[in-house]
């Protein structure tokens, strides 16, 4: 039996799923995480052969004891894995330091967390992308906008999802991001491109070929991300555009993507920019290799009818060949609503109203309300356009 040790397994909540999955199909699954033992999942805790707590998984000493007890009690770490962003750091060391070679080692992994590292890859792949410069000076910075012109996006080097992204409309606002903020982690400024959010995201083999997939299309992304007021939507299709499915595949080949959850964005350019392509073109934004965040992975489920925590189980113990294809094509849309605006329709409503698309609702975790709204509902349809008056009618204010 084969060691899988989750790193961080009990966040998010729903992590329980893979841990499950896991061990379904016939690994002995370890978990090691911050949350005390008597605060997590059941579901979590049957899925575990044993549960290690330290209050602080950023003492990598203390990490590393960790992990040389539970191997003196299990034997060989075959997997190191947390499925988090925030920890592909600790876990790339881990595997470094108990050899573990299913992923990316310590000496490697800095290509999946450095956004401007990637883009060496994108070329590679021959990915088109935004012209950017890594941020240092207010005056580079203002050189950087003569050149492009306004907007801009800053976002860090190293950042998790889209914390810490800003849009500088002007001068002024670049002025007061300086002023506001002391830059001594490394950013990135950008040129804003006008376009839709969209991404494909998936599930790649022992060989790294893409096992299983879909897409996802955020409409007002940068909305979301400026401001933490205004209601949170986007939708997953099981229909995966040949441009994003192509482009993506070659950056996963190039990033030599194994063993993965992946997750990579792209902007469908909404005008002809000269250099970059033609409306409707795509252009890479960054390529997340880890499950997407949020409720993400439950909107891919219910797009595909396919559990991707089962498909990433199988694909772990080498039980996938072939990739999946869904039998129909379907939309699964999201909507994060927030607590203090006034709706004409309440939840009930939506509910009555949109039996039985309606398949997922739950009150959004303390913490994580400005990037997913404070009321989570998921619904799946058989139409796009159906989807859009599933957005117009849960959205429209009093």
């Amino acid at each position: 039996m084969k060691n899988f040790l989750f790193i961080s397994c009990n966040f998010p909540r729903s992590y329980f799923h893979f841990t499950e999955a896991l061990k379904n199909v016939g690994f002995n699954v370890i978990g090691l995480g911050d949350t005390p033992y008597f605060e997590l999942e059941p579901r979590l805790l049957s899925s575990l052969s044993e549960y290690y707590y330290l209050p602080n998984l950023m003492d990598t000493k203390r990490v590393e004891q960790a992990v040389e007890e539970l191997i003196s009690r299990h034997g060989v770490i075959d997997f190191i894995e947390s499925n988090n962003e925030f920890w592909l750091g600790l876990d790339a060391h881990l595997r470094s330091k108990f050899h573990v070679t299913t992923g990316k080692g310590e000496d490697e992994i800095e290509m999946y967390k450095s956004k401007s590292l990637e883009k060496e890859y994108f070329k590679k792949a021959g990915a088109k992308f935004a012209r950017y410069t890594v941020l240092s000076t207010f005056e580079k910075a203002k050189e950087f906008a003569q050149i492009v012109s306004y907007p801009l996006i800053i976002k860090p080097d190293s950042g998790v999802g889209g914390h810490s992204t800003y849009r500088i409309n002007n001068e002024e606002e670049l002025k007061e991001f300086f002023h506001i903020n002391v830059v001594q982690e490394k950013y990135l400024i950008e040129e804003f491109i006008n376009g839709e959010l969209v991404t494909f995201d998936g599930i790649t083999s022992k060989d790294g070929n893409v096992i299983y997939c879909s897409s996802e299309v955020f409409p007002d992304h940068f909305d979301c991300v400026n401001d933490h007021d205004v209601d949170i939507y986007y939708y997953g299709s099981n229909n995966v555009p040949s441009d994003l499915r192509e482009i993506g595949t070659s950056i996963l080949k190039t990033m030599d993507a194994k063993y993965r959850y992946f997750h990579i964005e792209f902007l469908r350019m909404s005008e002809d920019k000269e250099g970059l392509g033609k409306k409707g073109d795509p252009l890479v934004m960054e390529a997340n290799m880890r499950a997407p965040g949020g409720y993400t992975v439950e909107v891919i489920n219910y797009a595909t009818s396919i559990s991707s925590y089962e498909v990433y189980a199988r694909a772990m113990a080498d039980l996938i060949k072939e990739e999946i294809i869904p039998l129909h094509r379907q939309f699964s849309a999201y909507i994060g609503r927030r607590k203090n605006s006034h709706y004409v329709h309440s939840v009930e409503d939506i509910k009555n109203k949109y039996f039985p698309n309606v398949l997922f609702h739950q009150e959004v975790p303390k913490g994580l309300e400005d990037v997913l709204g404070d009321d989570a509902l998921i619904a799946r349809f058989e139409k796009e356009e159906d989807v859009y008056e599933f957005f117009a009618y849960t959205t429209k204010k009093a």
